[in-house]
């Protein structure tokens, strides 16, 4: 900082930018950047070579030094507004600009873009008053997390970053998320009434059946041929990772399976996994679509058939070597994540706040998603909505697309 602040100086910071922001939001305007003045970056660039106020790196400049050729690598010379510009900052708060490396630059950019969504998503003109409060909350975060990193941050906020602190990258359950919802947009498209007339004149044309000679040839274009493993052993790898009786979504069990056997990944070979799941091991499995709540898209429930050898116990040498999988706790699951969706929690969001409090209010010796998984019986990477689905789908309708989506009770459903 060009400027050391006291407690009482930094929390009058705080309160000003927090009045400045809900003005700045709610008149409309757009931010607008502006280049930083020489002095104050001179003044800043002097931190060069020594840590990064918020990790253990020490700063160094770009690679290469070009405005026209920026390559910033994790450690380069960064100025972080810890109030930013995107709601309401500017240049003039020159004490709360600081030295920062890029990495956390980014990092704390992604937690900002990931917890006010439903501000930067809004497209009425009019903001919620509980949005409101999040832009507040993050803004003290924001400013006290660097400024006083030793007192109590926000927990909510503070698992963010923690989360984000290891990678740029995304987490494995986030990608499997995504991969879902994508291959549910590809179904629906697929399934639209002009496909499938295109495939019908299409059929018109090709009422010769391929020969199996062709068949083998496009197993073999799309990678089936070259696979390492049967359906069977397929099929048998989901069934393990069952952690309760009956039936349980594929994206699920095949998200824990490829986590911990990567041979199984199909997208290495270019195979859509509920591709291969039906045209192989329909025989060895039982398969139903079921659609969600908004009768568009879908997802796949799997039971295991009597006719799939059993699974061959662990060896002794091996038992050591597992983890103890807890059977989910499906009553408690339902009766905490309906109780916060009904008190507000519209969002998975306000979801993950509204449980946090949940389990400081009843004396958890954790609180945070991870705790609430293992807690639960839950696989740890398990996110929110995922449990939503496995558990609470018939209770609870979830839209939008990642990393932001909207929660409601089905009122159509009974609730007690």
């Amino acid at each position: 900082m060009p400027l050391s602040l006291t407690q009482n100086e930094i929390r009058e910071a705080i309160s000003h930018c927090q009045e400045a922001s809900i003005s700045f939001i709610k008149s409309g305007r757009k931010a607008k950047r502006s280049q930083i003045s020489k002095s104050l970056r001179d003044e800043l660039s002097k931190e060069i070579g020594k840590k990064c106020p918020t990790c253990e790196r020490i700063i160094t400049i770009a690679n290469p030094p070009s405005s026209k050729v920026y390559q910033p690598i994790e450690s380069s010379f960064t100025i972080e507004h810890l109030f930013p510009l995107r709601i309401g900052g500017d240049n003039t708060h020159e004490n709360l600009m600081i030295a920062m490396c890029s990495h956390c630059n980014s990092r704390r950019n992604s937690v900002m873009q990931h917890f006010l969504t439903p501000v930067f998503s809004n497209s009425t003109g009019e903001i919620p008053s509980n949005a409101l409060e999040d832009v507040k909350r993050f803004l003290e975060w924001s400013i006290s997390s660097v400024l006083l990193p030793n007192q109590k941050q926000d927990r909510e906020i503070q698992e963010l970053w923690e989360n984000m602190k290891k990678s740029r990258s995304p987490s494995i359950s986030s990608l499997m998320e995504r991969i879902s919802s994508l291959e549910d947009r590809i179904a629906e498209l697929e399934n639209s009434r002009w496909r499938r007339l295109t495939r019908f004149i299409d059929s018109l044309f090709r009422r010769k059946t391929e020969t199996p000679k062709k068949i083998l040839e496009h197993k073999k274009h799309n990678g089936t041929a070259d696979l390492d493993f049967t359906p069977e052993e397929f099929s048998k790898g989901l069934l393990r990772h069952k952690s309760r009786e009956g039936e349980m979504t594929f994206n699920f069990l095949y998200g824990q399976l490829i986590i911990k056997e990567s041979k199984y990944n199909l997208k290495n070979h270019n195979i859509k996994p509920s591709s291969y799941l039906e045209e192989n091991c329909s025989d060895l499995l039982g398969i139903e679509k079921r659609f969600h709540k908004n009768g568009k898209t879908f997802s796949y429930w799997i039971t295991e058939k009597e006719n799939l050898v059993e699974i061959k116990a662990p060896l002794e040498s091996e038992k050591e070597n597992l983890v103890e999988i807890k059977a989910p706790l499906e009553s408690e699951i339902k009766t905490i994540i309906l109780q916060q969706v009904k008190e507000g929690a519209n969002t998975s969001s306000k979801l993950g706040h509204a449980i946090i409090a949940y389990q400081d209010k009843n004396n958890w010796d954790e609180s945070g998603k991870r705790a609430f998984n293992k807690k639960l019986g839950l696989p740890e990477s398990n996110s929110y909505v995922q449990t939503i689905r496995e558990f609470v789908s018939d209770s609870i309708n979830i839209d939008g697309n990642p990393p932001m989506y909207t929660l409601s009770i089905n009122e159509e459903i009974p609730i007690n």
